[in-house]
Order: C-alpha cells, then structure tokens, then sequence
C-alpha cells in the first residue's frame, strides 16, 4: 500500500472504473516538517477534495513497518485531521477509514478477534465516517471470523452502507481461499455491503 507523504500533489483512483466523483485522496502519514492542517487545507483547497481516505491497521508492527507510525500515533493524527474537516466549508467531503489487518498481519500473524471488532467501533463512534473498509491484507480471511465482525458491527449500530471489504486472492493457490471468498461474497451482497477482490500471485 502507497504512502502519501504529500497529500498535496496526490489525487489516486481507488479503482479504474470509478468516476471522478469518486476519486480519493489518500492520506497515510504526514510530512514530519510541514504542519498537518496547513497540509490538509492546502490540499482541500488546491484539488476541491470531495473524497479522502486514511490508513489504519489492527497491528502495531505493520502499521510501524508500512507507514512508521504506531497505531497511537495514527489516532493522535486523525484526531488533527478531523478537526480540520470540522470546518464548515469542509462538511461535505465523502470520509473512508481503511483498516488493515483484519485478523491477521504478516508480522504478528493471528490478531484477536475481539481486539479487531473493539477497535472498528471505536474509529466508528469517534469519527464521522462515512465508510470503514476492512482489508484482508493477507488473504486468509475467513468466512466465520468475517460474519462474526460483521453481525457484530451492525449489531452495535454501524450502517451497512458504511461497510465494506477488500478481499486478496491468491491465483496459485485458488482452492485454499475461494470457498472462503464465494461465501464471503454471497454474504456482503446479500446484506447489501461493498467488497472488491485483488488478484496476486
């Protein structure tokens, strides 16, 4: 996954098939050297933002690896961002909460289910989000451990249009994850959430 240092000269599609409308920009960590508000609102300013995007995870040593931040320091600046996008000019822009490691990560492997379903509440009570997207960054997502985060969110009160997952599938070894991915699948869309599945091998 990317990282965006400056937000400023980076608009990415999240997909080639998503209209201008839906184009995100991504913020995965802040320049060390330049103010966080002053970045964002330079960014907002200059490409009319209408979608942004972060970057989380449910493991500190991935999060370290990938963005060398901690999971903390992460919270510490969403809580910077948002307060930024609490300015009413910025009250219509579209909000994505990206979290990875959904059950497992490739350094710490196996994560606690119940740890991982904690902290998705916590980003959905804190933060006006308008979507949280769980990434299987492994591919090992399984159907029951998916279900039960799932149940679980809507339970606790999280809309469904606010859900969604993106699904890893390894080409080489399509027999060890496809049934878990087909059940996956017929489940998000019969309760209506957003998934999208990436190929590798």
């Amino acid at each position: 996954m990317k990282i965006v240092s400056n937000p400023c000269k980076i608009m990415k599609m999240t997909s080639k098939m998503m209209t201008s409308s839906q184009k995100y920009m991504d913020i995965y960590n802040k320049p060390n050297s330049i103010l966080i508000d002053t970045t964002l609102e330079d960014a907002l300013k200059m490409n009319k933002v209408t979608n942004i995007s972060f970057m989380t995870s449910c493991s500190n040593n991935f999060q370290k690896r990938i963005i060398n931040k901690t999971i903390h320091e992460t919270k510490e600046e969403l809580e910077n961002i948002f307060d930024v996008l609490k300015n009413r000019e910025h009250k219509d822009i579209k909000k994505k909460l990206n979290i990875c490691c959904i059950t497992e990560s490739q350094i710490d492997r196996k994560r606690d289910i119940d740890y991982i379903l904690h902290e998705i509440l916590m980003y959905n009570t804190k933060y006006e989000l308008d979507e949280i997207r769980l990434f299987d960054t492994c591919g090992t997502l399984k159907y029951d451990d998916y279900k039960y985060i799932v149940d679980a969110l809507i339970y606790f009160g999280v809309l469904r249009t606010k859900i969604g997952v993106n699904l890893k599938m390894d080409t080489n070894d399509m027999n060890n994850n496809k049934n878990e991915i087909n059940k996956i699948v017929h489940y998000s869309l019969k309760n209506k959430l957003k998934y999208m599945i990436h190929e590798f091998n």
